[in-house]
């Protein structure tokens, strides 16, 4: 793109999602690893919002290792059968929050 003459002389990828996926593959595709380059244009930023970089743990096909199987999401928090306002003391020290939610 640069060597076609125009002003263009830095590129930056933005991607949310699986569109993060697709900008990470097109910078892999544009690199030249000579220049430092990307399609001709200095890389400048390249950012990512919510992108399974590291694969959907459903659909992964190696197993994760056990440090980032430990940081997925923690199982919801059951409720109690009755509630109570907020407050009151519920616990053996007065806290809001009974053993079984801890």
């Amino acid at each position: 793109m640069a060597h076609r003459g125009g002003s263009l002389r830095s590129i930056s990828l933005v991607g949310n999602s699986l569109g993060g996926l697709y900008a990470r593959h097109a910078a892999a595709e544009l690199w030249d690893a000579q220049s430092g380059r990307i399609a001709g244009l200095e890389p400048d930023a390249f950012v990512s919002v919510g992108c399974p970089h590291l694969g959907v743990r459903q659909f992964t096909f190696l197993p994760l290792p056990p440090p980032l199987v430990r940081l997925g999401p923690a199982p919801p928090l059951r409720c109690t059968a009755r509630s109570k306002p907020v407050g009151s003391p519920s616990g053996p020290n007065g806290s809001n929050a009974s053993s079984s939610q801890l």
